[in-house]
């Protein structure tokens, strides 16, 4: 309650001072064969690390309001954001599908400002007090939202990263968003031939092979995207939750976003994570929707050498 009430009386002076809210973004760079045959060098190039740094924003009915953007400490508060502090952020896996860098992402690292009713109770309390002090204002109403500072998908080496945005949710398929290089981009050597798997009616026992990317902590000076495949048994439920999990091979870590192929090498769908257990979230088809390149860049061209299981920006 005390933060609550800071947060309100910073907010009425920096309203009163500046009239909300001269922000700067800004980000820190953190230091085909057989189809049925899945191997971490086949498939690595289409796996790949996702940073979103985000903010929450508050949108008001009354145009004469500019939005209200805030960060969200880990015990739940909500300060403001401001020029001199950075983002929350969400890491985790996204899979590349064709040659123009489209990207499917789960739902949840595409919007991470999605909040319970619950968990946006603080910011509740901070925007009404706020409002209080308001007088004249043709309505009160506002909305909790987002707002993306950076997204960069990393392709094997942190020097290689690509600036990303959002193009929305998946016509007709639940629990993924597509994201697309934020200009022209063009990208050698990604495999595009996915079989697809859709049968996940009742109670399933199902042999998964996990495919997850991340980066080798152990090599400072050179540090890299290590690609790795997990082999579990599981039994996945009606609503797609994973349970009994048993580590065939590997290591009991997945990170969120991890693909998931079967035993026959179909693509099954990606890992999200949801009230504290792991889900499987299927995949029908992709739906290719890149965006209007408004700016007349040069095309980006990245190539991915197989041979040393590297991407190459020529």
């Amino acid at each position: 309650m005390k933060k609550n009430q800071v947060y309100v009386a910073l907010i009425i002076l920096v309203v009163g001072a500046s009239g909300w809210l001269g922000y700067k973004f800004f980000f820190k760079k953190k230091t085909s064969s057989n189809e049925n045959v899945i191997t971490a060098q086949s498939f690595s190039p289409n796996s790949c690390w996702v940073y979103h740094e985000y903010v929450y924003r508050v949108d008001f009915s009354d145009q004469s309001i500019n939005s209200f953007l805030f960060v969200r400490d880990p015990d739940g508060t909500f300060p403001p954001s401001n020029s001199d502090s950075s983002g929350n952020h969400v890491i985790g896996n996204g899979f590349i599908i064709d040659s123009t860098g489209a990207c499917s992402i789960s739902e949840t690292i595409a919007r991470p400002w999605e909040l319970s009713d619950n968990e946006q109770l603080p910011l509740k309390e901070i925007v009404e007090k706020w409002l209080d002090f308001k007088e004249g204002l043709q309505s009160k109403d506002y909305h909790i939202t987002g707002q993306t500072v950076a997204l960069f998908v990393v392709l094997n080496d942190p020097k290689n990263f690509i600036e990303y945005t959002v193009a929305g949710q998946v016509p007709g398929q639940k629990g993924y968003s597509m994201i697309y290089p934020s200009q022209k981009t063009l990208m050698k050597g990604i495999e595009t031939r996915f079989p697809f798997s859709n049968n996940f009616s009742g109670n399933t026992s199902l042999t998964l092979q996990v495919l997850k990317t991340t980066f080798d902590e152990n090599n400072a000076e050179n540090p890299a995207a290590v690609t790795a495949i997990d082999s579990i048994s599981v039994e996945k439920d009606n609503e797609g939750y994973l349970n009994n999990i048993k580590v065939l091979k590997g290591d009991e870590f997945f990170y969120e976003g991890s693909t998931v192929f079967n035993e026959s090498g179909n693509y099954l769908g990606n890992l999200d994570f949801r009230d504290k257990k792991w889900k499987l979230v299927p995949v029908q088809s992709f739906v290719q929707n890149p965006p209007a390149y408004e700016v007349n860049y040069p095309q980006e061209i990245w190539e991915y050498d197989l041979n040393n299981r590297n991407w190459k920006k020529n």
